[in-house]
């Protein structure tokens, strides 16, 4: 009796997490916000009303990431034993890959997602540095241009609401400043079913590269 008590209590638990997860992946919007400066970067996902912490990491756990580095570093500095090089076999060719057809299944995905992924905020700030006028002024008109080609296309691919991109040329300054700030809304149910559609696409031309 025992037994068949602690069972379902395990049950209980096991569906009470499948349950939160199912309510997580199909209903709450998840929020990333990325910013990055000269200085630092900061990113953060909210989901609902929790807010973690992505980047940077905390203090302890970066301490011990390093530590993990300086002891896999140690053991490759040891000598190892020199071991007879085996040939291999080739698992896939490049030959065998079909760019078209990646590509338009790239671009299907990029498609499909269109109204999928909502950016609420879109901030960019690049301020270009040298005594150089003319060297200034070439990296100032290329900017200009590619984003020109590029933003048009972005937005047509997901939702902007506030936007603001600033370029410009400091001759005073000896660094190139930059700044990033966007966050950016979605559910992950959304997401999963775009991808889904595609696996199979993706799984052929996976084997064609086996071959």
């Amino acid at each position: 009796m025992y037994i068949l008590q602690f069972a379902f209590n395990v049950f209980l638990v096991i569906f009470f997490i499948f349950f939160i997860l199912a309510i997580i992946i199909v209903f709450c919007k998840i929020s990333v916000n990325a910013k990055y400066n000269n200085k630092s970067t900061k990113v953060f996902i909210k989901i609902g009303f929790l807010k973690l912490n992505v980047y940077p990491l905390n203090q302890n756990i970066k301490l011990k990431h390093k530590k993990n580095r300086q002891d896999i570093k140690s053991i490759k500095n040891k000598k190892q034993p020199k071991i007879k090089d085996k040939k291999h076999k080739k698992d896939f060719s490049i030959k065998n890959i079909d760019f078209d057809a990646l590509l338009e299944i790239i671009f299907s995905i990029i498609y499909d997602l269109n109204g999928k992924i909502h950016i609420n905020k879109f901030h960019l700030d690049i301020i270009f540095a040298g005594n150089d006028a003319a060297k200034g002024g070439l990296m100032l008109g290329l900017s200009f241009s590619l984003l020109g080609i590029v933003f048009p296309i972005f937005k047509k691919i997901f939702s902007i609401t506030n936007e603001r991109i600033l370029l410009d040329c400091d001759f005073k300054s000896k660094n190139h400043n930059f700044n990033f700030d966007f966050i950016i809304n979605f559910r992950i149910i959304s997401i999963l079913i775009v991808f889904f559609a595609h696996i199979p696409k993706l799984i052929y031309q996976y084997k064609k590269l086996k071959k």
